[in-house]
């Protein structure tokens, strides 16, 4: 929500410090929706190739929970990268 809203840098810092946490209760939801963060930060800074590392672990991490909205979200970002290239 902060990204969506131009809070980027908030949404940066959120997003690793959910990274952390998700780790240490291990969480794979939570750390599935960080990568997705993570992913869109290096997509929005044209690092497309780090976006795609990090989509991808978030993909896995929401396959395995079969979470299929956010699977799908992730699908569509990574459409936006190979499109962006």
């Amino acid at each position: 929500m902060l990204f969506d809203n131009g809070k980027y840098e908030e949404s940066y810092y959120i997003a690793d410090e959910l990274l952390d946490l998700s780790k240490a209760i291990n969480d794979n939801y939570i750390y599935a929706d960080a990568c997705k963060i993570i992913g869109r930060r290096h997509h929005f800074r044209g690092e497309y190739d780090k976006a795609l590392e990090f989509y991808l672990k978030s993909l896995n991490y929401f396959e395995k929970g079969n979470n299929l909205a956010p699977m799908s979200e992730v699908y569509n970002s990574m459409g936006g990268v190979f499109l962006n290239q």
